[in-house]
C-alpha cells in the first residue's frame, strides 16, 4: 500500500511538473500602440511651438502586461500579452503624432526638452483609467493642461476627458486597437483646441 500511495504521489507531482513546464513555454506575446490619425492637412514650420509632457499614467497602469477589468475591484494581467515598451512612452509618443497629423504643427517637441529649446506652449496629460472594463467597454479617462510658457508660465486651461465605448472581441489585438481608437479621441479633443488658441488674439 504504501509503494501505491508512493506511486500516486509521484504521477501526481510530474504531472504538476509538466503542466508547469506547458504554461513556461507559452510565448509572450508583444503590442505597441500606433498613431491612427489621418494626416488631414499639410505639415507646416511656421506658428508656435508646442511641446507635450509630461505624460503620467495611474500607478496601476505601469506594468508590462495588458490589463482588463473582472469587475469593479479585480483586474486580471494577461501574463502572455505585454506591451513592447513602458506604456507612458508609448502612449505620449501616439498622441504626439497623432495631434502632428490633425494639426499639422510640425515643431511638436516631446518633454523633456533643453532650456533653450522651450516651446511656447505646453500640454501635459495625467491618465487616471486605461483598460478594458468589465462590461467589455474600453475606458480611458485622463486630465490634460495647456500652459504658455514664458516668464511666469500661464496656464490657459485644464480639462478632464472621458471615453467608453465598446469592444467588439476580447482577444488581445482587437484591444490594442479599441485603446487606439480612444487616443484618438483624445488627441482630437486636444488638436481642436490647440487651433483655437493658435488662432486668438496675442498667440505667439
Amino acid at each position: 500500500m504504501a509503494g501505491n500511495a508512493t506511486w500516486k504521489t509521484s504521477a501526481l507531482l510530474g504531472a504538476i511538473f509538466l503542466v508547469a513546464c506547458a504554461r513556461d513555454n507559452v510565448p509572450v506575446n508583444f503590442y505597441l500602440l500606433t498613431a491612427t490619425a489621418p494626416q488631414a492637412v499639410a505639415l507646416r514650420d511656421d506658428g508656435p511651438r508646442w511641446g507635450l509632457g509630461p505624460v503620467r499614467i495611474a500607478n496601476y497602469l505601469n506594468r508590462p502586461q495588458l490589463i482588463t477589468a473582472q469587475s469593479g475591484v479585480r483586474y486580471q494581467l494577461w501574463e502572455h500579452h505585454h506591451w513592447a515598451e513602458r506604456l507612458d512612452q508609448n502612449i505620449a509618443r501616439v498622441v504626439g503624432e497623432n495631434l502632428i497629423r490633425l494639426t499639422g504643427f510640425q515643431a511638436m517637441l516631446p518633454h523633456p526638452w533643453a532650456y533653450r529649446d522651450e516651446p511656447d506652449y505646453q500640454i501635459s496629460i495625467e491618465i487616471e483609467s486605461f483598460h478594458i472594463d468589465d462590461a467589455q467597454h474600453c475606458l480611458l479617462t485622463a486630465v490634460w493642461q495647456l500652459k504658455r510658457l514664458g516668464t511666469p508660465p500661464k496656464r490657459l486651461e485644464q480639462r478632464r476627458f472621458y471615453y467608453r465605448e465598446p469592444v467588439p472581441a476580447q482577444d488581445a489585438e482587437t484591444l490594442v486597437a479599441a485603446q487606439n481608437q480612444a487616443l484618438l479621441r483624445l488627441a482630437e479633443t486636444i488638436a481642436a483646441r490647440m487651433r483655437e488658441w493658435q488662432a486668438s488674439p496675442g498667440a505667439p
